[in-house]
């Protein structure tokens, strides 16, 4: 067990030679006895003093990757069920999936609360699966992009919706201003390695307040996930320890005209990788020094 951490000290530090790593970690995983003294010697970590599981170099984040939610959008925008559906069938056959690269410092920690600033009051919530990378990709095909895959684990994609459109720009969404604000995509609690995690639907659902707003599968998802990776490494090459995030399902605030406010609470989850809470509070907490981590406390 010694030499999978002999030059790591942490789970991003391991994941930028996961080729080498992978293997211990497997057997550690599937021996009797280390489980055993795991088990017995091991200590629980207060859920506060959790990070998040890994810091991404960089984070992608697919959009409009959930066929409810695509056509839940296009109906309200005044599209019929039956266009909107053969709209999002044809884009699967014929499309690609649509991802944007968004700051690394926006990851923040399972559950620490964030603090809502006033012009931060059309906040929404997605539930999203997030996939870490473990090996170093360029144009790699969807036949083999799971090779790429680390593991798995939670994400909720906070997003601003009233700053998606820019009014004064015509040349689309401004992911910058809508998905940049540090703190605003909370990870983990859990980083589940590729081969504990079953190819096969997994179910997604986040509650705000007690009540549940999205409720899911990925078998929603337009494009699966090696069609994410291979469609991304395409265009750039992914590196170990990149955090793509693969879509949400229906059920945003934005279709409620509910955003998230000062008191509220959302805990996000996905089958098999663990549950994320996240208190939203009105007052930012005591600045800390000028190098302070967002990935370690509010926003």
């Amino acid at each position: 067990m010694e030499s999978v951490y002999e030059d790591a000290q942490t789970i991003t530090q391991l994941l930028t030679d996961w080729r080498r790593h992978e293997e211990p970690f497997r057997r550690i995983v599937t021996d009797s006895a280390a489980m055993d003294r795991i088990r017995r010697l091991g200590q629980e970590l207060p859920v506060d003093r959790l990070l998040a599981p890994t810091e991404p170099r960089q984070l992608y984040c697919a959009i409009g990757n959930y066929r409810t939610q695509v056509v839940e959008a296009a109906v309200q925008a005044g599209s019929t069920l039956e266009r909107a559906t053969m709209d999002v069938d044809h884009r699967r056959q014929h499309g690609a999936p649509f991802a944007v690269l968004t700051p690394p410092n926006r990851v923040g920690a399972p559950f620490a609360p964030i603090a809502l600033e006033k012009e931060q009051y059309h906040l929404d919530w997605e539930v999203e699966l997030a996939v870490v990378i473990g090996r170093r990709g360029w144009r790699v095909p969807a036949a083999r992009a799971r090779s790429l895959i680390a593991g798995f684990t939670v994400a909720n994609d906070l997003t601003l919706r009233d700053r998606v459109m820019r009014p004064d720009v015509a040349t689309g969404a401004d992911w910058l201003r809508s998905k940049g604000t540090p703190g605003t995509l909370p990870l983990g609690p859990w980083l589940v390695p590729a081969w504990q995690v079953p190819r096969r639907p997994l179910a997604l659902e986040l509650t705000l307040n007690g009540h549940v707003m999205q409720s899911s599968t990925t078998a929603d998802m337009i494009f699966r996930v090696e069609d994410i990776l291979e469609e991304i490494t395409h265009h750039t090459v992914l590196e170990p320890g990149d955090v793509v995030c693969t879509g949400s399902p229906a059920g945003f605030g934005a279709q409620r005209d509910r955003y998230l406010k000062p008191g509220d609470v959302t805990e996000a989850a996905v089958e098999l990788l663990g549950r994320q809470r996240t208190e939203y509070v009105h007052e930012a907490p005591t600045r800390q020094s000028p190098d302070r981590d967002w990935r370690k406390a509010a926003v």
